[in-house]
């Protein structure tokens, strides 16, 4: 039973060991996913802001429009 043990605590000690560690592709692929991540945050509040935009100049002609309809 002892043999069992030792051999499985080699095998454990040998899987654990075997990784390599984070490569440069690896810690590149990172900064690229958060640097899309940040591209991403930045376009989607471009977008609010633009649609906010437009709502309020839709507003505007909305208000426009019900006032020239009622001078009639």
């Amino acid at each position: 039973m002892k043999k069992l043990f030792a051999i499985l605590a080699v095998a454990a000690i040998m899987t654990a060991c075997n990784n390599s560690g984070e490569t440069a592709a690896d810690a590149q692929k990172v900064a690229d996913s958060i640097a899309a991540a940040k591209s991403a945050d930045s376009t989607a509040a471009a977008v609010k802001a633009a649609m906010d935009t437009v709502k309020a100049a839709v507003d505007t002609t909305v208000k426009a429009v019900d006032s020239a309809a009622k001078m009639k």
